[in-house]
């Protein structure tokens, strides 16, 4: 019985440690944006800068959206002055973000939260269907990387956000009456 509690208790302590060191991997290209840029693009989507978007089944349950495979998830996003990345910020679960780099005719997404530690990714070429790549591949965290530079780029070079049109914590519309109040 005690043989049985330590194994249970050991495998349990590098079950952790695995995970603990694929988390540190995948969040090595974080530093390429810093906390008061992310804010300043979340202004801009929470802003009239920001606009409606759709993320159309199967792609939400891929991102780790939604459990159910079915389903749209409604989002807002920006784009770069130069329309090659865009950020889409999941309006039901702010914290779900999807960073985007066109590439000729390849699309690369991935898949974050507010820690920018890269959660998922995925490939399409040629209006394909995506495929699924692992975050921990150098090509893809150099991907990664690139697009978060990308942002930081045009962050730096962008003025202060206008005001938001939607709540920062749900995403959900501001409307006029509320705002009188």
């Amino acid at each position: 019985m005690r043989q049985g509690l330590v194994r249970l208790a050991l495998a349990a302590a590098l079950a952790c440690a695995a995970g603990a060191a694929r988390a540190e991997g995948a969040c090595s290209s974080t530093g390429a944006l810093s906390s008061a840029q992310l804010e300043k693009l979340l202004a801009y989507v929470r802003s009239n800068v920001g606009t409606s978007a759709v993320f159309y089944a199967p792609l939400p349950s891929d991102f780790g959206w939604t459990d159910d495979p079915r389903a749209d998830v409604s989002a807002r996003e920006v784009a770069t002055d130069d329309r090659v990345e865009s950020f889409a910020q999941n309006e039901a679960h702010a914290g779900d973000f999807v960073i985007t780099e066109l590439s000729g005719d390849d699309v690369w997404l991935f898949a974050t939260h507010p820690d920018l530690c890269l959660a998922r990714a995925f490939h399409r070429r040629h209006s394909g269907p995506p495929e699924a790549l692992d975050v921990h591949a150098p090509a893809v965290q150099a991907g990664y990387a690139r697009a978060l530079r990308a942002w930081a780029r045009d962050l730096d070079h962008s003025p202060p956000p206008p005001p938001a049109v939607t709540s920062p914590s749900t995403g959900s519309p501001a409307t006029r009456a509320a705002e009188g109040r």
